[in-house]
């Protein structure tokens, strides 16, 4: 995954904080998008699979095993369909952030096959 940083004021005006554009450049099964505090402000993508996949987001520094549950709502993604995700007030990881391409909703399965290409914003 490659990351773009953008300086930006701080909504609070504290202290700057940074934008940094991750993409997964081509299709993933799963990614780290930043390890440290951060959160997620949006993420985009194309199920490039045949059959449905969801996309979960998991607070933490590195992918989570199969059976792990995500930290907010899974993105139903149909086959060859695209997704675009800005949760309300951002998703937050305390020591990280990560997504996973899985073939089922409530818990994490991943998926065999490199059949997502995603491209998020996360602030840190």
């Amino acid at each position: 995954m490659t990351a773009l940083v953008t300086p930006r004021p701080n909504a609070v005006g504290a202290e700057d904080a940074v934008l940094v554009n991750v993409d997964s450049q081509g299709p993933a099964t799963s990614g780290v998008l930043h390890v440290g505090r951060a959160t997620l402000v949006s993420l985009y993508g194309q199920n490039r699979s045949g059959s449905t996949r969801y996309i979960h987001v998991h607070a933490a520094d590195a992918v989570p095993a199969d059976g792990a549950v995500p930290c907010a709502l899974p993105i139903p993604v149909a086959a060859g369909g695209l997704f675009a995700f800005e949760p309300a007030g951002g998703i937050h990881g305390a020591t990280g952030l990560c997504w996973v391409s899985s073939t089922s909703s409530d818990t994490t399965t991943i998926t065999g096959v490199a059949d997502v290409w995603l491209t998020a914003t996360v602030e840190i």
